[in-house]
Formats: structure tokens, sequence, C-alpha cells
């Protein structure tokens, strides 16, 4: 949470990308493997490309789709990126669109988040870090005109848009490192006084 911040959203890093300062960027973090669904994140910029609806893509990563994406008009292919510049990236973006269904925790959806964008994700991949409604969308896996249309809606209604982006930050919180440390830490005091317990151990060998 120190590093991902919306703080770290900058002018200069959108405009070395070719990014207006008002301009709407769908972010793609992540490799760009078949499997990770890129093509549903390419259907969705070139759908809203073709029907007038303004919005930047930004990519960052490597995989077989980079030569394709680098191609496209209206994206910006940033290449694989760490550390401050990664964290710049999220930042610098409005919308997270990441119809990977194959994440087991799903790093770059909580990175996103923490860095205020808004989440557009599978529900039963990522649904444990996006409340549908409140600081993204949640799409059924695959769903190619569902991300389109929860994509599209974000991209437009820029009041919606900015709510979800604060709460997505407000959300990351729940993720905190001491946070996490202490429930490890209650975790292991609620297995010691279990296993203190006869019965309990009785049943447990039974």
């Amino acid at each position: 949470l120190k590093l991902f911040t919306p703080d770290r959203r900058s002018n200069a890093f959108r405009q070395s990308r070719g990014i207006g300062e008002n301009e709407v960027v769908v972010l793609w973090v992540g490799r760009l493997v078949p499997e990770k669904r890129v093509d549903i994140w390419m259907n969705v910029l070139q759908r809203l490309e073709s029907e007038g609806i303004p919005a930047k893509g930004m990519v960052v990563g490597h995989g077989t789709f980079e030569s394709t994406l680098s191609h496209m008009k209206n994206v910006s292919s940033c290449g694989w990126l760490s550390g401050v510049a990664l964290a710049e990236a999220y930042a610098s973006a409005d919308i997270l669109l990441f119809p990977s269904d194959v994440e087991t925790f799903g790093n770059v959806t909580l990175e996103a988040l923490a860095s205020g964008c808004a989440c557009v994700v599978v529900d039963d991949c990522s649904g444990h870090l996006v409340q549908n409604g409140f600081n993204g969308y949640t799409c059924k896996s695959g769903d190619i005109e569902g991300f389109y249309q929860a994509t599209k809606t974000l991209v437009q209604n820029q009041s919606l848009r900015q709510e979800m982006c604060v709460n997505a930050r407000k959300f990351s919180w729940k993720y905190e490192r001491n946070k996490i440390l202490q429930q490890m830490a209650e975790n292991y005091k609620d297995a010691i006084i279990r296993h203190r317990d006869p019965d309990y151990v009785k049943q447990l060998m039974a």
C-alpha cells in the first residue's frame, strides 16, 4: 500500500505514453498469453474504438500477444515494468480490465485497487477482491459482452468511475500488511487453544 497508491498518478507518465490528461485509460498488467484471455481485452478496446467511445489502452507485460497489441490503435505498450514504474502505470490508469480466470490470489487486481483503479474481473476468480458495483464489476468467465458493457459503463460514466476508484483504495486496506499479520497471529492463537482441549483433539483424531 506504500508502493501502490493513487498518489503516484503522473501526467508526465501519461504524456510519455501519448495519453492526454483527461483521457480514460483501460489497463492490462500481466503476461500476454492466451490463457489470460488477452483476446477479450483486445476485443473490448476494439469495440470501444469502433463505436467512437474515447478510451486509451495501456499494456504492461510481455508475451505472445505483445506484437499484435503494439500495432493496435489507441494502445500504448509499456513492456515489462516493476517497482515505482509499475506503480506509476497503475496509478496513471483509470480502469483495470483483467478477464483472466486462471489467477490464484490475484495480486494484479489488488495492486490496481490499491492504486485507485476500478476493476473489471472474473467473478469466481477475483470476486473476493472486487465487490460488484462498489469498486468495479465482476463478470462470468469468458463473457465478452459482459466485460464490454462493464468497461463501457466505466469509461462513459465519470462520476461512477471516480466513486469506484475511491472505493477501490478504501477496500485495499483490508489487505494491509499489519492486518494480515495480526490475523495470522490470531489464527495461530486459536489453533493453540483448540488443540489444548482434549475433547477437540479426540474429535479430530476420530
